[in-house]
């Protein structure tokens, strides 16, 4: 053997659950700081497939191959969490599942089965404190959506929650216990908990998914989670704090699962005793099981008051976000320092440029450019901009000369390390469409194509990556057994960018070193994710990925269904290479295209093909003598016009045949005209095969739908989902845009109106978050009407900004004065009030538009100040 460290597998459902998904991270996470090897075999759920047979998920029971295949592996331990993978098994089932894995150790997770060692949460003390909790609040009718029966987290969730009923002598009812899915498809079960129980004032749920689905339920009852419905859930999964109220919730937490789970094979495998059984788990009471004023949801609200209050505010909202006090204190302290420092240095005397640099350098280690995934540090940068603007409101007004120095100079460090999310995000989308695309270029010689479809994983963030394909594809039907007796070949791995073809000789291996051979990296500790490869009821193999971080493992299902397109149809090709004409081989590519050209580069001459009907036949629609000249002469007429340049060029003979000769087959997408519509289409080249040399078939997919949703989902980024107007990174994008603008001394004069929504907080907190949500509305639409030709930016919680130009900035005082009689109306008569503050740029002064929409917030806070005193 040639690793020194031990090498550990880790089951898992599907990486799409959340729960699944954090589990993992946990375990990657420990086994990073462990140094010790973890290949992840990430299958679907067992047993379930009676249940879902759909077609979405018909083909599910295949994922589950991995499995057999980690049995046969040889890891020196292996980590199963049943509790998830098997759910809808019976413990007798579950056993022998585990059994199947032989002589390796194994350590059950989130179950406890006879004749393993077992790791799971204390699901008893949790329940018990959140009845507590709803007893304490007058909660005195509590149902609870209970899981499945025969699952044993499910029934001791459902014990605990019994427990807690008598402690508090609560009274139990039949109707009170409603068991359903574990997952969103239970909505019919939670709306027939609420209709029977029409007295029910609480809701246990066990998993926040569940509990997610009962919010709707409630909503459809008319009414209103956390006044008249409590609603706890169980796991504290990261979307629990984002739903509308927060979700109240039993803290069980996955990634300290996974942590745990790795550590405990590491000390079995070093010979240290580790008797640890259950993870801890402990209520977390949110606005969902109660409407408290003390309660404080956005970062926004944690600077207000005082120096102490703020400080107290911030250790109640990290608290929050953490697993323990050693975790909260960690993260506290720090920040509770630099509160400190920055009100003694800024608020109380004149700061210097020591000031600065030591703030900076603070600032910096509280919040760190450079945060790896699980730092806990990670968890406060939702709050620095409402430090930044904390910082702005309070300070002496000769140190903001300096305050907009030290913000500057740490935002310019970010800004080298880092880019917008939405920005990220479209970036994030073009590498993941260019794998798409390139994953089924292949080369003219097949045998060479394996490393091709390897190439772009790098760009998707997959550090190595390993192909492995059956030596024959195996017909697998669901309830079939798997045979035992594959035989596999190495095709071919990627480091980083360069890809290597196995040679031929070397290609048979077995499935133990699938998981371990030389290939597979070394001089570190090795994290791989399994990816089984299979169409349909045919399995063609696996794939195994470095992932250079936690973000990759939420690509894994894009790569595995690519991988799977591109080894499918290096099998077809392959099979078919001696044996079928031109037009065979064109319909055998055929997926989605709606044309194929079967172009002979030789002397020109071509076929085109077209899709008929929805199937996959195709007809004969023309033969051409001159396909490059035709592609020329239709350019002009049906090739829209910003496109034409790239088509001409990729279709001119001399550049198409030097792009074949070279290896660098191409795709692109262009658009299609016809009168005043157009269309998007993709087209892809492939050289043929072997025995056709000079023979490229290209396919012509129909990508009209998918590219729209693109675009809308790009403008969606830059949108405010709550009030329609442009939202902060929008307002970010226009500030650099102006800012160069203003730095060529060439920007056009332009104001800047600030508003914010006068009582907010107290609506949310008197009537309910979705009367708040009218109320900002109804402000943004007063903003809208009145600046009609300006674009409006919500830029806060109740905070707008408008840049006015053109001829709204010629009328921009009377426009101020328009806004203003009618909030003054408004006050009267109990309508959206709002404080207006704006400012003009002053040419030669003026280094920014920050220096502008400070002076308009100034004047926007006086008016606040007026608004409330009068």
């Amino acid at each position: 053997m040639n690793r020194i460290r031990p090498h550990i597998g880790l089951l898992a459902a599907t990486l799409t659950d959340a729960f699944s998904n954090e589990f993992v991270k946990g375990a990657v996470s420990a086994a990073k700081r462990l140094e010790t090897d973890l290949t992840v075999i990430p299958g679907k759920y067992l047993g379930i497939q009676h249940i879902n047979d759909g077609f979405e998920a018909y083909y599910e029971y295949q994922y589950n191959v991995l499995f057999n295949y980690a049995a046969k592996a040889r890891f020196d331990y292996i980590i199963a969490p049943v509790g998830t993978i098997a759910y809808a098994y019976d413990n007798e089932q579950k056993k022998r599942f585990l059994d199947s894995f032989s002589d390796t150790p194994v350590l059950c997770v989130a179950s406890d089965v006879e004749g393993y060692d077992c790791l799971e949460f204390d699901n008893g003390s949790g329940i018990i404190s959140a009845v507590d909790y709803l007893a304490q609040h007058n909660r005195k009718h509590i149902g609870i959506m209970a899981g499945r029966s025969e699952n044993s987290e499910c029934t001791e969730r459902y014990i605990a929650y019994r427990k807690g009923l008598e402690k508090n002598g609560l009274v139990f009812k039949e109707s009170y216990l409603m068991y359903c899915d574990m997952s969103y498809d239970c909505i019919n079960e939670a709306k027939k908990l609420l209709e029977d129980n029409p007295e029910i004032d609480a809701v246990i749920c066990i998993n926040d998914i569940i509990a997610s689905v009962v919010y709707n339920a409630v909503k459809e009852c008319s009414k209103t989670v956390g006044r008249d419905i409590a609603i706890i859930g169980f796991d504290d999964l990261p979307f629990a704090k984002d739903l509308n109220p927060p979700l109240a919730t039993v803290r069980a937490d996955a990634f300290l699962l996974g942590s745990v789970a790795v550590e405990k094979a590491y000390n079995y495998l070093n010979g240290i005793e580790d008797k640890r059984h259950l993870v801890e788990t402990r209520f977390i009471p949110r606005e969902s099981c109660f409407e408290d004023k003390r309660f404080i949801k956005t970062p926004k609200m944690l600077f207000m008051g005082g120096t102490d209050s703020i400080k107290n505010n911030l250790k109640e909202y990290i608290s929050d976000r953490t697993g323990s006090y050693e975790e909260t204190m960690t993260i506290y302290e720090p920040l509770s320092e630099l509160i400190d420092f920055l009100e003694k240095e800024f608020f109380d005397s004149t700061a210097s440029d020591d000031s600065v640099n030591i703030a900076y350098e603070k600032i910096m280690s509280v919040f760190p450019k450079d945060s790896t995934f699980g730092e806990v540090t990670s968890k406060l940068y939702a709050l620095r901009e409402s430090l930044y603007t904390w910082l702005l409101r309070n300070c002496m007004e000769e140190n903001l000369p300096y305050i907009q120095k030290l913000l500057s100079t740490i935002e310019n460090t970010f800004n080298q390390s880092s880019k917008s999310m939405p920005i990220r995000y479209i970036e994030r989308t073009h590498l993941e469409n260019l794998f798409i695309r390139d994953s089924l270029m292949f080369g003219g010689n097949l045998k060479g194509s394996y490393a091709d479809i390897l190439k772009r994983l790098c760009n998707i963030g997959s550090v190595t990556s390993y192909l492995y394909i059956l030596e024959k594809p195996v017909e697998h039907y669901n309830g079939s057994e798997f045979p035992d007796d594959v035989k596999w070949l190495f095709k071919s791995f990627c480091y980083g960018a360069k890809c290597f073809n196995i040679p031929e000789s070397e290609q048979k291996i077995s499935t133990c070193k699938v998981f371990d051979n030389p290939k597979l990296v070394s001089d570190r500790t090795r994290i791989l994710i399994a990816a089984d490869l299979f169409s349909a009821q045919t399995q063609y193999g696996l794939a195994l990925f470095e992932p250079e971080s936690a973000e990759f493992i939420d690509e894994l299902e894009l790569a595995t269904y690519q991988l799977s397109s591109a080894v499918r149809t290096l099998d077809i090709l392959k099979n078919l290479n001696n044996l079928l004409t031109d037009t065979r081989l064109a319909l055998a590519m055929a997926n989605d295209y709606q044309y194929i050209y079967c172009i002979d580069t030789k002397d020109g001459s071509y076929i085109e093909y077209r899709r008929e009907r929805t199937d996959k036949d195709f007809a004969l629609k023309n033969r051409g003598t001159n396909f490059f000249n035709d592609c020329q002469k239709a350019c002009g007429r049906i090739i829209y016009e910003e496109d034409r340049a790239l088509f001409r060029d990729m279709f001119s003979k001399e550049s198409f045949i030097k792009r074949i000769n070279n290896g660098e087959l191409f795709g692109f997408d262009y658009r299609y005209e016809k009168g005043d519509v157009f269309k998007y289409y993709r087209l892809k080249t492939i050289v043929g095969t072997d025995e056709n040399e000079g023979t490229v078939f290209i396919g012509v997919t129909d990508i009209d739908a998918q590219k729209r949703r693109e675009i809308e989902m790009k403008a969606a980024l830059f949108k405010d989902s709550l009030t329609g107007v442009k939202n902060k990174s929008a307002y970010s994008n226009t500030e650099k845009k102006m800012n160069a603008l203003i730095k060529e001394n060439i920007c056009e004069d332009f104001s800047v109106f600030v508003f914010d929504l006068n009582d907010l907080k107290k609506i949310n907190d008197n009537f309910g978050h979705d009367e708040g949500d009218k109320y900002i509305r109804s402000g943004s639409s007063l903003i809208c009407k009145t600046f009609k030709h300006s674009p409006v930016f919500r830029i806060g919680g109740d905070e707008f900004a408008c840049i006015v130009k053109d001829s709204n900035y010629e009328n921009r005082v009377q426009l101020k004065k328009q806004i203003r009689e009618q909030v003054e109306y408004n006050k009267q008569h109990g309508f959206v009030v709002i404080a207006v503050g704006s400012a003009d740029y002053i040419p030669n002064k003026d280094n920014c538009l920050l220096d502008v929409f400070k002076r308009a917030d100034k004047e926007m806070y006086e008016d606040k100040k007026r608004l409330k005193n009068s």
